[in-house]
Formats: structure tokens, sequence, C-alpha cells
């Protein structure tokens, strides 16, 4: 008979202590429920790389913008709402209102930060034709990257082409943009622009600034100030590369500046333990030519070379 009524009460804890477990588990769902809603709302307009990564972004002092709007021909409306750090990149969130009868493209082109041109070209965002009541979400990228390489930790002023185009591509629009941050427009961008000169002719001047290890995607980066004062838009990028005397290694340098301007660009180099360089002190002699192209008659470009130099990190 005890044990009887031992194994009945023993049974009446165990299914008293489940049906507890069920209410807190119940209660846990729920409050996990609100929390994933009011996450959901609160990044409404944010992309996948906004919530993903560990991104070094200590570097850039924070601004805010006022809500402005940048583009209105009457049927297309773009307005800028605000500026934050967004996984890689500092980012301008933009409201688009399509109100033609076809689909756009929008692009940015040349983005300038502080004076220094970081892109030649941006990424488009399509916005179809139904959109001019309700608006489309739209991102404007400058990565950390970029900003860090060309020595900027406050944006102040930010240019650029806004570019359309319609549904076969082909530019419909183009317009000079600028937005000016809470550091104001007299602020002063300290440019990086001493080191080893490495060519200067044709008024362009361009100076070797060092050998970096802590670049994205590569192995070293060697980087330049490019000044274009030449009286035409320049694109810039090397070739027959050699370091150390081996021209067995891989590497990429890309960039852009309008006339007048300057930017700062990495030559990246990889496969550099194939040469026997293990280390950023082992890099001796940097050799390659530069060469520059630029828009002589609509669609022609013409290359300007620079003969091949050698520097010593």
């Amino acid at each position: 008979m005890r044990k009887r009524l031992i194994s009945l009460i023993l049974c009446l804890i165990l299914v008293f202590s489940l049906a507890a477990c069920g209410r807190v588990s119940e209660s846990s769902d729920s409050s996990s429920g609100e929390y994933e809603s009011e996450e959901e709302t609160q990044n409404e307009f944010l992309d996948e790389d906004d919530a993903e990564g560990d991104y070094d972004n200590e570097f850039l002092n924070d601004v805010t913008i006022d809500e402005a709007e940048i583009y209105n021909d009457g049927e297309v409306i773009i307005t800028a709402l605000e500026i934050y750090k967004g996984g890689s990149a500092l980012k301008i969130k933009l409201e688009i209102n399509n109100g033609s009868d076809t689909d756009i493209g929008i692009s940015a082109e040349y983005l300038y930060v502080n004076g220094l041109c970081l892109k030649q070209y941006c990424e488009t965002e399509i916005i179809d034709s139904e959109s001019a009541d309700e608006g489309t979400a739209g991102l404007l990228w400058v990565e950390y990257e970029d900003l860090k390489r060309s020595g900027i930790d406050t944006p102040a002023v930010i240019t650029f082409d806004l570019v359309l185009t319609d549904g076969e591509k082909e530019e419909t629009a183009r317009e000079s943009i600028k937005i000016v941050t809470s550091a104001g427009e007299d602020y002063v961008q300290e440019i990086n622009s001493e080191g080893t000169l490495f060519y200067e002719y044709y008024n362009i001047k361009v100076v070797f600034l060092g050998v970096y290890d802590d670049v994205d995607d590569c192995d070293y980066a060697f980087r330049f100030y490019i000044k274009n004062d030449f009286g035409t838009t320049l694109s810039f990028s090397e070739y027959q590369l050699a370091v150390n005397g081996n021209d067995e290694i891989s590497g990429s340098m890309e960039g852009a500046a309008r006339t007048g301007t300057a930017a700062i660009v990495d030559l990246k180099i990889w496969d550099s333990q194939e040469i026997g360089i293990e280390s950023i002190d082992d890099i001796k002699k940097l050799t390659c030519g530069m060469f520059f192209t630029y828009e002589e008659t609509g669609n022609y470009y013409t290359p300007l070379w620079t003969g091949l130099r050698t520097v010593n990190p």
C-alpha cells in the first residue's frame, strides 16, 4: 500500500513538472516571436550584409545626414533618408519612387568622399514601374576598405554621378549629386601624398606610399597616390608587374579620377609565397608600369603608358 502511494505521488509530481515546462517553453517561444517581429520591423530596409560578418569600422566616426530629396525629374523621385554603418560598408539609405511607365536602372559613377575618388562604378538598383506610391528602398555603398585606404575617418562630403538607364540598359539621365553630412562642407581632409615619386609627366603625378599587409582579398598591397591634372578623366591600371625581380606573381590595380582630383589606389598581389615571400619584410623591390586611359572622342579610349618604374619599399 505504501509503495503504491509513493508511486502515485511521484507520478503526480512528474505530470505537474511537465506541465510547468510546457508553459515555460510556450512563454519562451512567444517572447522569441515578439523579438523577431520587432527585429524584422527595425531592419526592414537592411540587407543581409548588415547582419553578417565581423567588420572593422571602429576607425570611422559617426555622421548623420538630413533627409533630403536628391533627384526629381517629375517621374522619378529619389530621397536620401539616412547614413549608417552596415556590414562591410557605410551606407546611405534611399527611397526611390518610380512614377514612369517603365522599369529603370539606377547606379552611381565616380563616387568621391572628401574630394578623393573611391570608386568608378557602383552597383545598379533595378526599380520597377509600380513603385510610384509606395517607394522602393535602395542603398548607396561606400566600402570600409576604400575609406580606410584613402585615410578617411570622417565622411563629410559625398559626391557621385547618379545615372538612370532604361530596360535596355541605355543611359537616359545623369545628374551630379552632393550629400553633405553632419561633419560639414568645410571639413578638411588630410591626404596622404608623401612618399617616393613613381611617375610625373603630362600633369599626372604618381607617388608610391608604401606596402601594406592588412588589406582584404590579397597577400600584400602596394599603395599609390595619383593626382590627375591631365585635363580629362583618367582610369588607371598596372602592367608587367614583378616583385623582387620575379614576374611570376599575380597582381591587379584599378582606379579612376577626374581631372583636378586625386585617388589613392592599391596594387594588390597574390601567390607571394610561391616566389619566396613569407612576410612584408621580404619585399625588397617592386617593378611595374602603369597605363592610363582617357576618353578622346565618343567611346574611343586612348592609352597612355608610363614605361617601367622600380621602387624599393
